[in-house]
């Protein structure tokens, strides 16, 4: 199942944005960041890794980078390598929600559900009310069997983005028989 990144996307732009006042390696590296970007934004997860790790190579200080790397990786089915470049990107700002999501949903992909709890709900610490991470955390606790939690957390996800969230919201509803 592959993993819709554009919201966490946007929460780290603010970074690259920042990023490319710097001097020319870190410019070419946001530029790469941005076609990272734009791969997954198409699915094309193969060149997002490409040109992320090509931005990496140019400004390992590059936050945004590694976790657009980590997307990447993770939607190749890659979480270890995703899981670690997440990491990365949280080594090197970790105020921004979006790599913690990112591990999130890699831990979760593996099965080590409480790690993804965390991380889950380290991302709704820095961005409150962000659908994805609501998701997240639903994946977690539901990996973890405490399903009351995880349909009360798809939910928030639902109201956070119908369009993308409310379909699975009410499949998880029905299936458990109402409520």
């Amino acid at each position: 199942m592959s993993r819709a990144w554009g919201a966490l996307l946007v929460l780290a732009l603010p970074a690259a944005a920042a990023a490319s006042q710097g001097g020319a390696g870190t410019r070419q590296s946001w530029q790469q960041a941005q076609e990272a970007l734009a791969c997954l934004g198409r699915g094309d997860y193969r060149s997002a890794e490409s040109a992320a790790s090509r931005a990496i190579a140019l400004d390992g200080r590059n936050a945004q980078a590694w976790n657009l790397r980590a997307m990447a990786r993770a939607n190749l089915g890659r979480y270890d390598g995703s899981i670690q470049d997440a990491s990365a990107a949280l080594a090197l700002d970790a105020a921004r929600a979006a790599p913690w999501a990112t591990r999130s949903w890699a831990f979760a992909r593996e099965g080590r559900f409480s790690l993804a709890e965390a991380d889950a709900r380290a991302a709704l610490a820095r961005a409150p009310g962000n659908a994805y991470a609501y998701y997240d955390l639903a994946l977690a606790l539901a990996g973890e069997g405490r399903r009351p939690e995880a349909l009360a957390a798809l939910h928030l996800a639902a109201k956070g983005d119908p369009a993308r969230f409310a379909p699975y919201y009410e499949r998880a509803r029905l299936a458990r028989g109402g409520a």
